[in-house]
């Protein structure tokens, strides 16, 4: 590598599969491209999820090594990245260690896995972690660090965690060269405990301004007769909401095929864990008899993305499958989900209330999604093209 370089590093936990944090790299790339000499990818590990649309990443212990001579950047992807802690994160990187502790006789568990977290710091140290949270990062906290960038980050769950720590961890942020956060319950969170941030929409909302149809049709895996050029809604749903109740979930796909006459594609979006699509899917379409229910299997980002582009109707857990239907001006339902509610309260304050709904609603929100029809996403796309534009004077000016 040579020295006096303009190097970016992206950070995001997209060492697992999970569709939104995959695509992050790549709106970053296209939009930063020229402002600096190289992008490296970095993660909590070393990775390659190519083979389903994700970058090559490297482990967090190369921002330990930064050149000197180089002037170095990092950007923090996106996500609902503000004050995540290592151990949420190693959970999912480790999760048959976790999985261990978690599921121990209930003593062990609770001495082992008390001594386990508590221990974890000194661990990280061992392992040449320096950070004190793995994507809320200081400036300050790795030596030869020029430039800190957060890109559109959520942290709808920090009133969540006691105030104290809240607020010595937020110390982080004011160092930041630029923090924009997505949505407004984040920006009002961080305003209570003095911390300035700009609200800029999800990057990856501009997505179908980046991924044309031959973009897509060259890297999607699916065969193109997947559905035979009929009319289908795209349903999607992580674990631990579905397995509440797989029987109304079933019950509501059963409405939805009813009331739009289409067929259903089950397409998983996260496999990781904390998300496992892949297995609520799975279940759901066991108890579903009907010739018409198309469950997917393994999709890449670029399946994923594709399908929910030509479905004639989104309904799902995933705020990124929100944002995908947003982006390509398909109709949808959010379901359950906090920072898809949030998110919605955001910037599309009109039919927030519409088009986000709990398990019971799905089947008759469906009926008002189709009737609201595409929601414009003028404004979001705009402000990102803005946060990215004042992110490339920054650098352009290191």
């Amino acid at each position: 590598m040579e020295d006096g370089r303009k190097i970016l590093y992206i950070l995001a936990p997209n060492d697992r599969f999970n569709y939104g944090d995959l695509l992050f790299p790549y709106i970053i790339k296209h939009y930063l491209a020229g402002c600096v000499d190289e992008f490296i990818c970095c993660s909590t590990t070393d990775s390659d999820l190519s083979a389903r649309g994700g970058d090559k990443t490297r482990g967090l212990r190369i921002l330990n090594r930064l050149n000197a001579r180089n002037k170095n950047i990092l950007v923090v992807a996106g996500g609902e990245s503000l004050l995540v802690n290592w151990e949420c994160i190693l959970s999912y990187v480790f999760p048959l260690i976790d999985s261990v502790i978690r599921s121990s006789y209930k003593p062990i568990r609770k001495f082992f896995g008390n001594i386990t977290y508590s221990l974890l710091p000194y661990w990280l140290k061992l392992k040449g972690i320096k950070t004190s949270f793995p994507y809320t990062i200081g400036r300050n906290e790795l030596r030869h660090l020029h430039m800190v960038l957060y890109n559109s980050v959520g942290g709808t769950e920090l009133r969540s965690l006691p105030k104290a720590l809240t607020k010595e961890s937020l110390f982080l942020l004011t160092d930041s060269d630029y923090l924009a956060v997505r949505d407004n319950l984040t920006n009002e969170i961080l305003s209570e405990y003095g911390v300035s941030s700009s609200l800029v929409a999800d990057s990856a909302i501009l997505m179908s301004e980046i991924f044309d149809n031959v973009y897509l049709d060259i890297r999607t895996t699916l065969t193109k007769d997947l559905f035979q050029d009929s009319p289908y809604v795209f349903f999607q749903i992580n674990n631990g909401i579905a397995s509440r109740d797989y029987i109304k979930v079933v019950k509501h796909l059963q409405e939805i095929r009813e009331i739009t006459k289409c067929k259903i594609c089950l397409c998983p979006i996260g496999t990781a864990l904390g998300h496992e699509d892949d297995v609520a899917l799975e279940v759901i379409y066991k108890q579903i008899d009907d010739k018409d229910v198309v469950l997917v299997k393994s999709p890449t980002i670029w399946d994923i993305m594709s399908l929910i582009k030509n479905a004639r109707l989104y309904v799902g857990t995933s705020l990124h499958g929100v944002i995908t239907a947003m982006s390509f001006g398909i109709p949808f339902v959010g379901v359950e989900v906090k920072k898809i509610r949030t998110y919605l309260e955001t910037w599309t304050p009109e039919t927030s209330k519409l088009l986000f709904c709990k398990i019971d609603q799905i089947s008759k929100r469906t009926i008002t999604a189709l009737e609201i029809g595409p929601v414009n996403a003028d404004k979001q796309k705009e402000s990102v093209k803005n946060s990215f534009e004042k992110m490339r004077k920054m650098i352009s000016m290191l």
